[in-house]
């Protein structure tokens, strides 16, 4: 997605550049089209975060969803947007049918557009495809099932997680996870435990922690013992294999686009907490 510096490269080897963007259509739309609505005074203008934003592709997202790191780092973006309209062709990681209630990848189709013609020198249009969904799920890969590796394979039952889950009820287990680089705060931690405990709910909750920080001392007192008969608590855990089994009912994630995509190809609903970047959009 960020390696646009790579264009630099294949232009002067001579060869053909086909940037994979793993992200959203929207997010890279927004990615192409924020440095120019900050200079134009956008942000400023429309201040209630209730204002939906009137750019094709974006018309489902407010103000308030907008990428806040798109805005920080606007020269970079600026930068980023340019090489990618000099791209050969630009592949992203969904699919027409998924993109198209929101018209984002027509919206990115428009704006590529857009900015390749005001170039100097204009050359060819980049195409946009669609390529995705890209996950590692029966019916969405194209790698057998014999080829895939232990950790991809969904009949290997090693884990502890997924021999606990297949002593759970059908459809009865609220999985949570938040990726693997932003976590949501202690206070939000202890916050969504006691809930947990509260509401008598299934769960197997994905939790980071280190050498230095056991599990333990993330979650209240007592808590793994009071609620060991219904929850499953981790510090790692196989992602798309608990999506896809029988016991799963929904999940609470940071919607980051692995995790959006991962969650509709298994068919489990959500329960959405976006915490940065492009998943307040992906939310929405």
């Amino acid at each position: 997605m960020f390696l646009c510096w790579l264009q630099e490269t294949a232009e002067k080897l001579e060869i053909p550049w086909y940037p994979v963007i793993a992200t959203a259509s929207w997010y890279t739309l927004s990615c192409m089209k924020g440095p120019d609505m900050k200079r134009e005074g956008f942000f400023q203008l429309n201040t209630s975060e209730k204002i939906n934003l009137a750019v094709p592709g974006l018309e489902f997202s407010r103000s308030s969803d907008f990428p806040s790191d798109v805005l920080e780092l606007e020269d970079f973006f600026t930068c980023h947007s340019q090489r990618l309209a000099k791209a050969c062709a630009i592949l992203v990681n969904t699919a027409e049918e998924l993109d198209a209630p929101t018209g984002g990848l027509n919206g990115l189709r428009l704006q590529v557009e857009k900015m390749a013609m005001a170039m100097a020198g204009h050359r060819q249009v980049p195409r946009v495809f669609a390529v995705g969904p890209m996950v590692s799920i029966p019916g969405f890969s194209s790698v057998p099932q014999s080829k895939l590796t232990p950790l991809q394979g969904f009949n290997d039952h090693t884990f502890e997680c997924l021999q606990w889950l297949d002593k759970q009820p059908t459809s009865s287990v609220l999985y949570i996870a938040f990726g693997s680089v932003i976590e949501i705060s202690s206070e939000e931690t202890v916050e969504l435990a006691y809930a947990l405990e509260i509401t008598n709910v299934k769960f197997l909750w994905v939790l980071k922690a280190s050498s230095s920080t056991p599990l333990s001392k993330l979650l209240p007192p007592g808590f793994e013992a009071r609620t060991k008969k219904r929850g499953f608590t981790t510090s790692w855990a196989p992602q798309t294999q608990i999506l896809m089994h029988a016991s799963i009912a929904g999940f609470m994630t940071h919607c980051g686009w692995n995790s959006i995509l991962e969650g509709l190809c298994s068919g489990v609903s959500f329960i959405a907490w976006p915490l940065a970047n492009d998943e307040q959009q992906n939310a929405r």
